[in-house]
């Protein structure tokens, strides 16, 4: 219940498992004055297991509005370090207000029977049975609690139930002290308050919407007007829910928080959950000629499990959810994910991933681990060192792991102990940012990465429609959404360091997620790269610009296609092929802007330029540069930077001859011509000057990037111990070179232990 409200994280279960201990600490406290000074424990036991009952059920009045306080407490503190610290304590007090008075007179009752029973004779062998009935009752409770009552009745009425024999026991023992009027009276009392109590608890309303809002994530105490609850139960390990929207999309959430969302109707576009799905599914099939056997952690919406079967070479595919209300959760989505449902291949198993596969040695061609959000308790022992060693022995030799890890609610250094973790137990790996902020990690336990030939997967109908939908239908299309490979990916797992691997025994996630979800943190670092970074990735071998004949996506799921776009814009701009306000209906004036103050400057070719257009002119010019080179070919970027057309004003100063070209051999990837000319203009003593401020880091870039392609490690260090301390970088900038320094890093001490 509280998880709803505060969210499933472990700072979460801290809170209320301290709540829980201190009311018992604090019961036995208090009766340990009070025990031998009452002349029937029994009697006392009956009245504390009645206000024992009576506090579970008027915690249902403070859970009502746990809600609205967590919501005014997102609202109302500051994302930053205090606030947190305050968020925190106003989750506290929330927990101990709902936990900790049934927790107390719960602490009561064990000590007052251990001294009834002493009383009564039975010496000290009274306290350990005590304490074995305590614990048989304890594990009796929990199991009747888990698979009898919350599954059938949910948490409001099992709750009920529970205080309901807490109040029961409490009043037969207080009947069996009825001696006067006045005992029966006090007993009717005593039935009163239970009866009124109860009847009290029922009437208190538990709102799907309100339940199922994630308040915790956005301070929003319901779901949005116009949804509706299609689906809701508490389940075992969490409460389920499914939701339709006005626009048509149904998402699937656990514990109020969505973990897929799929858009049902065609007058919309796919949701961006969409594209993490299927290409989970997709990328590896379309690496691997001949795959059989599929194991699929987490279910979510059914649709990775619904988009492997699409492929008919594979033979079985196992689903492990831990969760059984998520599987009918998930029948809402009909027939988007009916093959998981209804094709004889899907065999569905309702297990913990990690008991699962260590309780037998079934080996796969592909493994797709779908966990929710890092930041959940529990979930990052799936993200764990452990558990990255342990999945290798479940592939086969040829087998490819993927791992879906979400960019947002988290932040760089949090995906850092991830990788260090993960690149240690596999043989070559790869990254694709299948949206704006969720990323598929794809490794292979031995050899290198297979090459992505998505016509292995065209060739099947089924497949070919689900990516077509989402307009993924091209290997150049896939290969695009490629943002890592081995030496990236361990290049931030160094750059970002600064915690240690995510692991079992030390598990950072669970300890520092928490707050990245708090402060809306995002791994700006890692999602930036294919749209900031574009020629380091070219550089690294990571993938190409899109090629000049295949359309970037229309959809918006990844931004790096608006920018193709927008560079596209630019570039015919310039050459004056098409109006200059860009020819696609997403790109706004910026898409176009530095190409259209460029080109108003070079008209004043009849007269010398003051100062300030000259550095106008800079950093439009730069501004260019950024929007175009990295994201273009040199085919596109003829008559751009390549034997620019525009450039022919005799009045534009000298000194920016250097800088096109300088630009111009970034352009052709004349990564020799780069080094040269980079070298020399930041060897220049006028590096002080306003152009060489605004054009040194594309300099470094020039010179940094051409002896990566030369593999020259040693000699990127040594010039990023002389530049880069000089060189007026951003915070892309100031990433690219860092990312390019721990790749180099990495690099040489690999040559150094093979040379060991």
């Amino acid at each position: 219940m509280l998880s709803m409200a505060v969210g499933s994280t472990m700072h979460a279960f801290e809170l209320m498992l301290a709540s829980f201990i201190a009311g018992i600490a604090l019961g036995g406290l208090w009766v340990r004055k009070h025990a031998d000074n009452t002349d029937s424990p029994l009697k006392l036991v009956g009245w504390m297991q009645i206000f024992m009952g009576v506090a579970a059920l008027a915690s249902l009045a403070v859970y009502a509005n746990a809600f609205a306080w967590v919501g005014w407490l997102m609202q109302a503190l500051a994302k930053t370090d205090g606030g947190y610290a305050l968020f925190n304590l106003g989750t506290a007090t929330i927990a101990i207000a709902i936990m900790l008075p049934a927790a107390f007179f719960a602490g009561t009752t064990l000590p007052l029977f251990t001294v009834a029973l002493l009383r009564a004779g039975q010496g000290e062998r009274a306290i350990g049975r005590v304490y074995a009935w305590n614990t048989l009752g304890a594990i009796i409770g929990v199991f009747a609690a888990i698979h009898l009552l919350i599954p059938t009745l949910g948490l409001k009425l099992s709750l009920c139930i529970a205080a309901l024999v807490d109040m029961g026991i409490g009043l037969v023992l207080l009947r069996g002290h009825v001696q006067d009027k006045r005992s029966m009276l006090r007993f009717a009392s005593a039935a009163g308050l239970a009866a009124l109590a109860l009847i009290g608890a029922v009437r208190i309303p538990f709102d799907p919407m309100t339940m199922a809002s994630g308040v915790f994530r956005h301070g929003k105490t319901s779901l949005a007007e116009g949804d509706k609850i299609l689906y809701y139960k508490d389940g075992k390990t969490a409460s389920v829910a499914s939701v339709a929207s006005r626009s048509g999309s149904i998402h699937i959430s656990t514990n109020g928080k969505p973990d897929a969302s799929i858009q049902m109707t065609g007058n919309h576009p796919p949701t961006d959950d969409e594209p993490t799905m299927v290409l989970a599914a997709t990328l590896p099939l379309a690496m691997l000629d001949a795959p059989k056997q599929v194991g699929v952690i987490g279910f979510g919406s059914g649709l990775t499990t619904h988009t492997l079967l699409g492929d008919r070479r594979l033979e079985r595919v196992d689903t492990i959810e831990i969760e059984p209300a998520m599987i009918e959760g998930a029948r809402v989505f009909g027939p988007r994910v009916e093959r998981a449902y209804t094709d004889l291949r899907s065999h569905i198993i309702i297990d913990d991933a990690k008991s699962y596969f260590s309780g037998q040695k079934k080996k796969y061609d592909i493994i797709v681990s779908e966990p929710s959000n890092p930041w959940i308790s529990g979930v990052g022992a799936l993200f764990s060192k452990e558990f990255y060693e342990f999945v290798p022995r479940h592939l086969n030799d040829d087998g490819l792991f993927v791992q879906w890890v979400q960019l947002y609610e988290i932040d760089d250094r949090l995906i850092a102990s991830i990788l260090a973790g993960l690149t240690t137990s596999f043989s070559d790996y790869g990254a694709w940012l299948s949206n704006s902020t969720d990323l598929l990690i794809i490794a292979t336990k031995n050899g290198p990465l297979p090459q992505l030939d998505a016509q292995r997967v065209l060739a099947s109908p089924l497949l070919k429609t689900e990516l077509a939908h989402l307009h993924l239908d091209s290997t150049q299309r896939l290969a695009f959404r490629k943002i890592a490979n081995a030496d990236i990916l361990r290049g931030i797992a160094r750059h970002y360091a600064g915690l240690p691997p995510n692991s079992d025994f030390y598990p950072v996630l669970g300890l520092h997620a928490p707050k990245a979800r708090y402060m809306n943190s995002a791994a700006d670092g890692t999602l930036t790269l294919p749209f900031h970074l574009p020629q380091l990735l070219e550089t690294l071998g990571v993938r190409q610009p899109m090629p000049p004949d295949v359309a970037p996506s229309p959809l918006d799921h990844f931004i790096a296609d608006i920018y193709t776009l927008r560079a596209r814009a630019l570039a015919a701009a310039m050459r004056g092929d098409v109006a200059e306000e860009g020819t696609d209906g997403r790109l706004n004036d910026k898409a176009t802007l530095a190409a259209v103050q460029i080109k108003a400057l070079l008209t004043q070719c009849s007269r010398p330029w003051s100062p300030q257009q000259s550095s106008s002119f800079s950093l439009h010019l730069r501004e260019l540069a950024e929007l175009t080179i990295g994201h273009l070919t040199p085919a596109e970027l003829q008559g751009v930077w390549i034997q620019p057309m525009w450039t022919r004003c005799n009045a534009m100063p000298a000194e920016f001859h250097p800088v096109l070209a300088m630009l111009e051999v970034t352009a052709r990837r004349d990564y020799h011509a780069m080094e040269k000319l980079g070298r020399a203009w930041l060897e220049q003593p006028s590096m002080v000057t306003a152009l060489h401020k605004d054009f040194s880091p594309v300099a470094l870039s020039a010179l940094t990037h051409s002896l990566a392609r030369q593999s020259r490690w040693d000699d990127i260090l040594e010039a990023a111990m002389k530049f880069g301390p000089v060189v007026p970088l951003d915070a892309n900038q100031t990433t690219g070179l860092g990312l390019l320094v721990a790749v180099a890093n990495n690099r040489v001490t690999d040559l150094s232990r093979q040379h060991q």
